[in-house]
Formats: structure tokens, sequence, C-alpha cells
């Protein structure tokens, strides 16, 4: 994973507030829902599954995973055993 650039603080989202990927109006509004919001490949399905390559700053608040920590991973490593 790369070092933060001089626009990027060092949780992952850049200091002007919408990283570069979510422009715009639809994604300053994806950028700043109260709802977490994950982002992920279409596929695969099969393992080891999509990756992951957006999450905002409600899925950090509600997960304690930043950014950096689950860019590129699937989805799947938040599935517990509920039983």
């Amino acid at each position: 994973m790369q070092s933060p650039g001089a626009d990027e603080s060092m949780t992952g989202y850049p200091r002007n507030g919408v990283p570069e990927i979510l422009e715009g109006l639809l994604g300053q509004l994806v950028f700043r829902a109260l709802d977490v919001i994950i982002i992920t490949e279409a596929e695969p399905l099969d393992q080891p599954g999509p990756r992951i390559v957006y999450v905002n700053e409600a899925f950090t608040r509600l997960t304690g995973y930043e950014p950096e920590e689950v860019l590129g991973r699937s989805p799947r490593f938040l599935h517990t055993d509920l039983d």
C-alpha cells in the first residue's frame, strides 16, 4: 500500500474530504453518508471473492478498520460465525 500523499491524511481519506474515485455530487453523497458503504469489484464470486475498492468513513467508524487495512481484501473477512 502506498503511503499518503501531500493531499491525503494518515487515515487514507484526502484532506479535502472526497477521494478521487468519488468526484462529483454522487461521490460527495457516498463519502459523507452516515450509513456504511463498501464498493467491491463485481467478480470473482468464487474464492477469494471480489476485492474491496472503497469504504466510506462510516465503515471505519463502525468497524474500526481503516481503508488501508481493507482495500484489496475480500469483504468475506468481515463474516463471523453467528452460531
